[in-house]
């Protein structure tokens, strides 16, 4: 059978058999030398890679000691840096809380000028609305100035009067004064300057009461004192009281 099979067939085999004689043909044993070649190929590939498995169970210890180490630091510091945001957060919020000013229930404060009449009367003029904004110097209401004006005219009169008689007696006491003392005494000069000096009194009180009554018919009109809003509006006309504004 062996010596019908073809050359090519013969390289076909993995391993040469057993039971194979002794007196085998050439072909037979070149077929045969290429195994005997790669088989010791095989065994130095196999006696050149052994050193390193060798090496490697003394290496895995290490390396396990290491990622364990490694494991356990990242734990402590992951614990550390937690317990150190804790206390940031601790400081900061009893910053916050306790020594800064606080509260929960907080108002807020505002300026407010309470506006009132300086003479009494009766409003006959309410000029401003409630909330309405308002500028310094606005006419918010008007006062009755009817007895304020009789005021004022009747300390004009009175000026005149005074002015007159002042100048009545300044010119007695200015004759008197050039007279000689065979037409006039000492005591009569005295008098007469007397006289004058009463006259200009009077002239300025009676110039001061008319200052006084033309100031008392100008604040008939109230204006506002600031820039802000009219509120608690409970005027009305024909009503006595003030007017709140608040400042802006």
């Amino acid at each position: 059978m062996e010596a019908t099979l073809p050359r090519d067939a013969a390289p076909l085999r993995s391993e040469p058999s057993a039971e194979a004689p002794g007196d085998a043909s050439s072909t037979a044993e070149g077929s045969a030398a290429p195994e005997t070649v790669a088989r010791d190929t095989s065994d130095r590939t196999a006696d050149t890679v052994r050193p390193p498995t060798q090496a490697t169970p003394s290496a895995r210890p290490l390396r396990k000691a290491v990622g364990r180490f490694m494991l356990g630091a990242g734990k402590h510091l992951a614990t550390l840096g937690i317990a150190l945001v804790a206390v940031l957060i601790s400081v900061a919020t009893w910053q916050h809380y306790v020594t800064a000013p606080w509260t929960r229930n907080g108002s807020v404060r505002v300026q407010v000028a309470n506006v009132a009449p300086q003479v009494a009367g009766k409003i006959v003029a309410l000029r401003v609305g409630d909330n309405q904004f308002v500028h310094k110097g606005d006419v918010l209401y008007v006062i009755d100035p009817f007895d304020f004006e009789v005021a004022v005219r009747i300390g004009k009169a009175l000026v005149d009067q005074r002015a007159a008689d002042l100048e009545v007696k300044q010119a007695e006491f200015d004759r008197r004064r050039h007279l000689s003392n065979l037409a006039t005494t000492p005591e009569e000069q005295q008098i007469y300057a007397g006289n004058a000096a009463q006259a200009k009194a009077a002239y300025e009180a009676a110039a001061h009461q008319l200052a006084q009554a033309e100031l008392n018919l100008k604040r008939t009109s109230v204006t506002s004192p600031v820039d802000g809003y009219v509120t608690n509006l409970l005027l009305r006309a024909g009503s006595y009281g003030g007017i709140w504004v608040m400042t802006v």
